[in-house]
């Protein structure tokens, strides 16, 4: 962004943050702007940044990044890129530089054949975000 800034180009990269408060806010061209139209109340992180993303997604955004490390937010991003039939680029980011950055799609069309189970077998063996099921213990599908 400041490459762009400095060159005379007008910016084209947008930053949405997400924290405790339940509004994000963007930076964009050096103006920082709560965004209340990705505004939630969800106690789950994981869910709150796939559902901003999915908002992000249907507005037009050509390209989104999510920098995080957790597989239920892998499995949700896949799922519903999945689902909602989404064509905008998007990378899965790792936090560390150490680790590789995921193209979200690309992992859809890699897994077309058991994309739609995906996020029930996720759920049935160890994702935070659903509730746990009594007697079941995390696990390994098959």
């Amino acid at each position: 962004m400041e490459k762009a800034l400095s060159s005379g180009q007008p910016a084209t990269h947008k930053l949405i943050v997400s924290g405790r408060e339940p509004t994000p806010v963007e930076l964009f061209s050096g103006h920082l702007s709560n965004r209340d139209d990705l505004r939630t109340t969800h106690e789950e992180a994981d869910v709150t940044m796939v559902y901003q993303v999915l908002e992000i997604a249907k507005s037009g955004a050509q390209s989104i990044k999510v920098i995080s490390d957790d597989t239920d937010v892998f499995v949700l991003l896949m799922h519903f890129c999945s689902e909602q039939k989404l064509r905008c680029r998007q990378v899965m980011e790792a936090t560390s530089s150490e680790r590789a950055s995921v193209d979200i799609q690309a992992s859809v069309k890699n897994c077309e054949n058991i994309v739609l189970h995906l996020l029930a077998a996720h759920g049935l063996t160890g994702c935070d975000t659903v509730a746990k099921l009594h007697g079941i213990r995390k696990g390994t599908v098959i």
